[in-house]
């Protein structure tokens, strides 16, 4: 597999991407347990790194994966009521059929005024050649309408700058097309709508995104940097793998 490195320079965060039209699958008789079965978990099951990774995908609607690890989200709810199960799996040739019931609150019940945030955490260990489908078990349409993306969660940087302009470099050429705030942006940690919070700017060499925030971060909050894996290089080639870099205001 050829590997090319995007390294950072002068900032605090130095990444490290490989770009390439496919990805590795580590371990992939992984765990008796979930060895073609997907095992439904709970959070406290899982180990510290595990639970950062939970932490930060699952306030955001998508399918995130580390590894063996998937977390179906379906984003910010803004009440109480709201569920999502795992109902069952079926399979065919090189595929699986994962089958999910979402549940919303009866519209003339009373419920919690307060965000949530329903979310399923598996594990499933798979050959490279099985594809997974999350579908709704009452229609069989997919469950969310996003491809599953592999995610890299870094460590917290702490008491960042209010007003901190995040430069992300690389050491080849970018395509422009594909730096976008869809795909590089700075976002409130839980808030209920995804709204990006930066400008993404592309320097003249394009080896390096700036993430200008259009107003100061505030004193205490929790953010995210998004970064997904659709940036492609001027080669043509996406990224593996997407990042998430997770920091608070001092």
């Amino acid at each position: 597999m050829r590997k090319i490195k995007f390294l950072a320079a002068s900032m605090v965060l130095a990444l490290m991407f490989m770009l390439n039209g496919h990805s590795t699958y580590a371990n992939q008789q992984g765990n008796d347990n979930h060895f073609m079965k997907f095992t439904v978990l709970q959070v406290e099951d899982l180990s510290k790194e595990e639970k950062q990774f939970v932490d930060e995908v699952k306030t955001m609607k998508g399918i995130y994966q580390k590894d063996d690890l998937y977390v179906i989200a379906l984003g910010p709810k803004p009440t109480a009521g709201y569920t999502l199960n795992f109902v069952k799996q079926k399979e065919s040739w090189e595929q699986i059929m994962l089958y999910f019931k979402e549940t919303k609150p009866d519209p003339e019940a009373m419920n919690a005024e307060v965000i949530t945030y329903p979310y399923i955490v598996a594990k499933m260990a798979k050959p490279k050649t099985v594809s997974l489908s999350f579908l709704d078990s009452e229609t069989s349409e997919e469950l969310i309408g996003e491809p599953v993306k592999e995610i890299d969660v870094w460590e917290m940087r702490p008491d960042i700058a209010k007003d901190k302009k995040w430069v992300v470099k690389f050491n080849q050429e970018l395509d422009p097309n594909t730096i976008t705030t869809d795909n590089i942006y700075v976002k409130e940690y839980g808030t209920l709508e995804n709204i990006p919070l930066t400008k993404a700017i592309l320097s003249k060499d394009k080896k390096s995104v700036t993430l200008v925030p259009d107003e100061n971060f505030k004193t205490g909050g929790r953010y995210q940097i998004i970064i997904n894996p659709d940036i492609k290089g001027k080669n043509g080639l996406n990224m593996l793998k997407g990042i998430i870099v997770p920091f608070t205001v001092k």
